[in-house]
């Protein structure tokens, strides 16, 4: 019988999502946590758009942009959620 343990040693979460998402699992695992990874993205995103959108409407932008996430994550939650009770049974 194979063992549990085996599998999760060999897999990650962020392969698992990685798969279900792109159908291929990604080499390299990034071991920040889920918030920092988050935060990395953000602060990304905030340098590019102060780099191309004009000081006036940038922090417009930025909420439109923020508020898009916000209901991404809540959408996904959500998918996730619905799918762990399936799952469940």
């Amino acid at each position: 019988m194979y063992d549990f343990t085996k599998i999760k040693n060999r897999a990650d979460m962020q392969q698992i999502a990685s798969f279900l998402l792109y159908g291929v699992c990604e080499d390299e695992i990034d071991v920040r946590s889920p918030d920092v990874r988050r935060k990395a993205a953000e602060n990304l995103l905030h340098r590019e758009l102060e780099k191309t959108v004009p000081k006036e409407l940038q922090e417009d932008v930025f909420d439109t942009v923020h508020h898009y996430g916000a209901m991404l994550e809540d959408i996904y939650m959500e998918i996730g959620l619905c799918c762990g009770i399936k799952i469940r049974g």
